[in-house]
């Protein structure tokens, strides 16, 4: 069962799955891949990434992490 932040990422809105040859866009990835590109590991061990993820983890909602404030 997915959580409805999964769920956004990997169904239609109705909740049917994606078919095959279906583009699946992952814009969170995207977004850190992004930072990590442009500010190097320092991106993930002490920039916006690990904030986030602090952020959700503290929260006890890691789903919080991938939320643009």
């Amino acid at each position: 069962m997915l959580s409805a932040d999964g769920a956004a990422v990997y169904l239609h809105p109705d909740g049917s799955a994606l078919r095959a040859g279906e583009r699946l866009v992952q814009a969170d990835l995207a977004w850190s891949l992004r930072q990590i590109a442009e500010h190097g590991a320092d991106a993930f061990y002490r920039g916006e990434i690990a904030a986030r993820a602090d952020t959700g983890l503290r929260s006890g909602r890691p789903s919080a992490a991938r939320r643009r404030y």
